[in-house]
């Protein structure tokens, strides 16, 4: 069991939950949420995700990374506050509780 917030992941019987309530997740995007859980607080780049979760480069031509978070973003935060997965400009993703701000209680885009 991995634990951030009211996040919940089993990876033995490959579920998620947000608030007690299940997240409809493909295995890579469970991939993803385990890894970012894991990594909780630290800055993960678009690299290191790309290796880590597709066995590949990130040759900066492509955006499947940015389309992955996008897709794990609507599922993760749309529906909740306060948000968890962070944009770090020009650097990747943070997964992290931060202090509720305006932001936060809005709809993930």
């Amino acid at each position: 069991m991995l634990r951030l917030a009211d996040v919940h992941i089993d990876l033995a019987r490959a579920r998620a939950t947000r608030a007690g309530r299940p997240l409809a997740l493909t295995s890579r995007d469970l991939a993803l949420l385990a890894l970012l859980v894991r990594q909780a607080g630290a800055v993960l780049s678009r690299q290191r995700l790309a290796r880590a979760i597709w066995r590949r480069d990130h040759d900066g031509r492509s955006n499947f990374v940015e389309v992955a978070m996008w897709r794990l973003r609507g599922k993760l935060d749309a529906q909740h506050a306060p948000r968890l997965i962070h944009s770090v400009r020009g650097v990747g993703y943070i997964c992290e509780l931060r202090a509720t701000s305006p932001a936060d209680r809005s709809p993930a885009r």
